[in-house]
């Protein structure tokens, strides 16, 4: 088997381990056309090449899978969904050993609400898992198997290791609804989901000085209208824009029922957090699409409430036993929360009936709220979904073949491998 790795691919939404709830041209500021700045020009083959494909040994590329996540830990996500996509998941094995007992148990609690509640999940396509023994916390297992219960939650141990596919198969299996045309579980040799996670590494995209003097630089001939006057709280977006290509803020960003204009493509970097409320509509052509990266968070109508009901209830939620890339639970929580009250976003109630297509997201932490269908992928490691059977859908936009378009083209380092 070829085992190219395969760069930076999917939206939509995924992976936060969760106890409770499977949970013109305005900115606001003055307007004006800001062109692309000194750029550092990638080669050709990096701007348009964004996938590299599998051999097909049963095996297909990653935009032939049109995953709507890829994401570590599913958690909640699977409690009540409806997914009309493939999934994506490692299931933390690329990471520490608790990550992994944590996204594998947050998934036995999932199978005991859809068991207690006489719920199911159902999932259309293929589900994506690396052929691997996982660390799972030893209370949850019986004679060397899952238990299918997540007893342990949130410890520090012990562990034990046990074969992933057999156990998510006896225990997960028969509470899926599978697709006429599923595999199920189906196993891959390798799959690591790594999404950026260093400001650094979204500040090096741009010209580095215009961007501390101005907090904002776009890429080689890229445009972003209307840009606020006042960036000293961070950057808030609304309403009609236009934006094609990339623009890196150096500040957390707020976007608020925004309408986008993009032919080609709108990219956001932030080197903080992403904070999206009221919707956020992108139309101009059959390419039109936004993408979005945070090396911390990225939050679709989700509420300062929500943020702190998630992560500051001493006791109550596994948030709190997690280590992530960024750091601790406090720390990931600290640094969300900083940016939201800097952005001018924490006022913002969130929760809304709205759907989001065209949309391509990563960061290592994403929330959603929205009551509404989500149409694109998500790359993260860890994700908190909407309550409720919600839909989410891989968007056709990024599917290679119909479209030109390409995810997150700037970033070289391969957000998504699969062997």
């Amino acid at each position: 088997m070829n085992s190219k790795l395969i760069k930076s691919v999917f939206i939509g939404i995924l992976s936060f381990p969760l106890l409770n709830a499977c949970s013109n041209s305005n900115f606001s500021g003055a307007s004006g056309l800001a062109k692309g700045s000194k750029p550092k020009p990638k080669p050709d083959s990096e701007q348009t090449t964004q996938v590299e494909l599998e051999s097909t040994d049963g095996g297909v590329s990653l935009n032939k899978h049109e995953a709507v996540f890829a994401v570590r830990n599913l958690s909640c996500t699977l409690c009540h969904a409806n997914v009309e996509a493939n999934i994506i998941s490692d299931f933390g094995a690329s990471a520490d050993e608790n990550s992994s007992a944590i996204a594998f148990a947050s998934i036995m609690h999932v199978r005991n609400i859809g068991a207690r509640d006489n719920s199911k999940t159902s999932i259309s396509g293929d589900f994506l898992i690396p052929k691997t023994d996982i660390s799972v916390y030893s209370a949850g297992t019986t004679s060397g198997k899952s238990n299918c219960t997540y007893g342990g939650a949130g410890s520090s141990g012990p562990y034990s290791k046990i074969p992933l596919l057999a156990n998510l198969s006896d225990c997960l299996g028969s509470t899926i609804v599978w697709g006429a045309s599923s595999q199920k579980f189906v196993e891959k040799s390798k799959i690591s989901i790594n999404p950026i996670n260093s400001p650094e590494e979204i500040r090096k995209l741009v010209d580095k000085e215009i961007l501390a003097k101005q907090k904002y630089a776009l890429t080689k001939d890229s445009v972003l209208t209307g840009i606020p006057t006042d960036l000293s709280k961070g950057i808030k977006l609304t309403g009609k824009f236009n934006c094609e290509g990339a623009v890196v803020f150096d500040a957390p960003v707020y976007i608020k029922a925004a309408d986008i204009t993009s032919t080609r493509g709108c990219r956001i970097y932030s080197t903080g957090s992403i904070f999206i409320f009221g919707g956020l509509k992108v139309s101009g052509s059959d390419a039109s699409n936004i993408q979005l990266m945070s090396p911390t968070y990225v939050g679709l109508d989700v509420s300062q409430a929500v943020l702190n009901g998630r992560f500051g209830k001493t006791g109550t939620y596994w948030v709190q036993s997690i280590t992530f890339s960024i750091g601790s639970w406090l720390t990931a929580y600290n640094a969300i929360t900083q940016d939201m009250t800097t952005s001018g976003a924490s006022a913002d109630a969130g929760e809304g009936n709205i759907d989001y297509s065209r949309i391509a997201i990563s960061a290592p932490i994403v929330f959603a709220r929205n009551k509404g269908t989500t149409s694109g992928v998500i790359i993260a490691e860890f994700f908190l979904g909407p309550i409720g059977n919600t839909k989410f859908k891989f968007d056709t936009v990024f599917r290679s073949a119909t479209t030109t378009v390409s995810i997150f083209p700037e970033i070289s380092k391969p957000l998504v491998e699969i062997e």
